[in-house]
């Protein structure tokens, strides 16, 4: 059961020693929890079959991770083609696959998986360097290595320069010298800082988010929207100094439960939220997060207005919030 995948997945994290956004139960979801331990922070997205991460989904988890500086994941049992193993790094749609398995071996045992999975089969990073310099130390020659690892000499040579090796190719090499010349693979790969795509607000189909959207382009903001994460969009001023999780919703039933999603995960990413609202008259607070009326956003015509403001009115947070 995924649910039940989502809470182990819990546990080994904050085993490891990380702190955890609140679960929610908003579906779809573009992640189900975010954790940060020190300067490693995670998107993380659990499914029991690996190949339920589709192409538009893995896209804004990738989004999302690069406006945040954080490393997307993505924990499996299994895909249309089996089980998946435990020590192998897999990838769908440019996210990162593991098994709860894997991840406990890389954060609780200290023990990075060395195999990936790509197209062809299962492959080691070698280290390219250490491998040069037993061949050299023990005398041996390219075309000597070549015929053990039962590759050519040009292979040899790459496999040198820093070249992938099918698993079987590095298991000759380590019983051939009888060191270790596989290097671990990266599991928490940051994605590459994302530039906030175009918005066009008149796209938009609900017209309180097409105008303090449209809004906060207008002002300085580069916004990028999301589709399945608790707030509505991402917005960060043109130098890239300040970005706050925006979420822009009438006061209705409900929003008090998002506002807290919202405020978990912001503690957890550390950025700020705000919250726009057609009229805040009826209500000042929302689990301490900054509410801020869409006629206060019109009158204003600099990026760092509506951050001062969102400092103004944003409070810790307290027991029972």
């Amino acid at each position: 059961m995924r649910t039940d995948l989502v809470g182990r997945t819990r546990s080994v994290l904050e085993q490891a020693g990380f702190a955890l956004s609140d679960p929610h139960a908003l579906r779809p979801a573009t992640f189900d929890l975010v954790a940060r331990r020190e300067n490693t922070l995670l998107l993380v997205k659990v499914f029991t079959n690996a190949d339920s991460l589709g192409e538009d989904l893995a896209d804004e988890l990738r989004m999302l991770a690069g406006l945040l500086d954080a490393a997307p994941l993505l924990l499996g049992e299994r895909s249309s083609a089996g089980p998946l193993e435990d020590g192998v790094l897999y990838v769908r749609h440019r996210v990162p696959v593991v098994t709860l398995g894997t991840l406990e071996g890389a954060l609780v045992r200290d023990e990075p998986p060395l195999v990936y999975a790509a197209p062809g089969g299962y492959y080691v990073n070698l280290d390219g360097m250490a491998l040069r310099a037993l061949r050299e130390a023990r005398r041996v020659s390219l075309g000597q290595l070549a015929e053990v690892a039962g590759v050519s000499r040009r292979a040899i040579a790459m496999y040198e320069e820093g070249m992938s090796a099918l698993v079987e190719v590095a298991e000759r090499l380590e019983e051939f010298f009888q060191e270790p010349v596989a290097r671990p693979v990266d599991v928490f790969q940051r994605s590459e800082p994302r530039e906030t795509p175009e918005l066009d607000p008149s796209k938009l189909r609900e017209a309180l988010l097409r105008e303090v959207l449209g809004r906060l382009c207008e002002i300085g903001y580069k916004v990028a929207v999301t589709q399945r994460a608790p707030f509505q969009a991402v917005s960060q001023d043109a130098a890239h100094k300040t970005l706050f999780l925006t979420g822009v919703a009438d006061l209705e039933q409900g929003m008090a439960e998002r506002a807290r999603m919202m405020q978990s995960i912001a503690s957890v990413v550390e950025r700020e939220v705000a919250i726009f609202v057609r009229d805040r008259r009826s209500r000042e607070d929302l689990q301490g997060l900054a509410l801020i009326d869409q006629r206060e956003l019109a009158r204003m015509d600099e990026s760092e207005q509506v951050l001062a403001l969102i400092r103004e009115r944003t409070r810790p947070a307290r027991p029972g919030d």
